[in-house]
């Protein structure tokens, strides 16, 4: 709070030292007859100006939210044993262009997972979005099954792979990484679980960083 109140007086100096160009920029001084001389009503309304910087600085509020990188997930190209593209070696991203997707509800722009939309835009991929859902298994499922190729997590198909139901695509450093966080709300009354899990959480987070030399869990 100490630190808002003293950049809102800073910002209070700024604009009453330009107080009357200000007032004037935004229309509030105009060239006519007034029953005040002109000065006064300019000083008058920077006043004006300055006072209303000064509640949106102070009056605003302030996120309550906590936020703290949870895992990056690295994100690659898939399909089922069932798709043609299943078991080819050599293959390159030409390949995949034209073939059809199954996606994420989230996968467009704006969405959580924008960076993967991006990616096939940029790649010039035409194929067409057959299914979608917010849901990781379903995907996985439609992926499975064959209807067509999926960005997924590569940590979370490992087993996947390793049984013979997915086959992994080019390129072969993946696609994107996208970031999960872990969220809580800081004003919050906590049971005392809630604290001992969250603190613990956090420890584990901040050993796992240390460890990998970098934020966060990485796959």
């Amino acid at each position: 709070m100490r630190k808002r109140l003293l950049a809102a007086l800073a910002t209070a100096a700024a604009v009453a030292g330009v107080a009357p160009g200000v007032a004037e920029a935004h229309g509030l001084v105009q060239r006519q007859q007034l029953p005040i001389p002109q000065w006064l009503f300019a000083w008058a309304a920077a006043a004006v100006l300055v006072i209303s910087f000064f509640a949106l600085v102070v009056l605003w509020p302030q996120p309550r939210l906590e936020q703290h990188l949870f895992l990056r997930q690295r994100y690659a190209f898939f399909c089922g044993r069932h798709h043609p593209l299943f078991g080819r070696t050599g293959l390159a991203e030409g390949d995949l262009q034209s073939e059809n997707f199954v996606s994420f509800t989230s996968d467009q722009i704006g969405g959580m997972l924008s960076p993967l939309t991006i990616f096939r835009d940029q790649q010039g991929f035409s194929g067409r979005i057959v299914a979608s859902s917010s849901s990781l298994e379903e995907v996985r499922r439609l992926v499975i099954a064959g209807f067509g190729l999926g960005c997924l997590p590569v940590h979370v198909v490992a087993e996947d792979v390793k049984n013979g139901l997915l086959w992994r695509l080019p390129p072969d450093e993946g696609i994107a990484d996208v970031d999960i966080h872990l969220l809580w709300h800081r004003e919050q009354k906590m049971s005392r679980a809630e604290r001992v899990f969250i603190e613990s959480l956090l420890g584990r987070l901040a050993s796992a960083a240390d460890d990998a030399g970098s934020p966060g869990s990485s796959y």
